[in-house]
């Protein structure tokens, strides 16, 4: 499967049903997990993808201070999505998909386990729409970080 992956990857052109197999194999990795599980790895993919956008920047910029080190360090996803787009002008189709991923991540962080627990205890079942909304989330943070991890290897971030 790994190869798959790999053979994939390296192509200039991907096909639709390709895009399909990559992204299928990407969402195994929350099949049979809790509530609470599925949204954790939600939250540290997103903190690896700004961590990702965090290596292109410093690669891109000549970071040689103490004190440039802790403000990138220090820079949410946010303000990562707003260099790319303003500084490095990453092409604008994928800076679309990551501002939509910097809206629902905070989302997740700000609302979704109170949403879903007051769901809860209004006798709600955890099918809830908090629930649906976080694999709708994973679907798409996995769909980015598969375009983004081309785009890096093909390096086709700019236009």
């Amino acid at each position: 499967m790994q190869t798959d992956f790999e053979e994939i990857m390296a192509k200039k052109e991907v096909g639709y049903d390709e895009i399909r197999q990559l992204s299928s194999q990407r969402l195994e990795k929350y099949d049979g997990k809790s509530l609470i599980e599925k949204y954790a790895l939600y939250m540290g993919m997103v903190q690896i993808l700004e961590l990702q956008m965090k290596q292109i920047i410093y690669s891109q910029f000549d970071y040689k201070s103490e004190d440039q080190l802790e403000k990138l360090e220090r820079m949410t996803l946010g303000g990562a999505v707003k260099i790319l787009k303003k500084k490095l002008r990453v092409r604008p189709d994928l800076i679309e998909l990551l501002e939509n991923t910097r809206d629902n991540r905070n989302n997740m962080a700000h609302s979704f386990l109170v949403d879903t627990m007051i769901s809860k205890s209004l006798g709600f079942s955890m099918e809830s729409i908090e629930v649906r909304q976080l694999d709708k989330y994973i679907r798409e943070l996995e769909n980015v970080i598969l375009f983004w991890e081309w785009c890096v290897k093909h390096e086709a971030l700019i236009p």
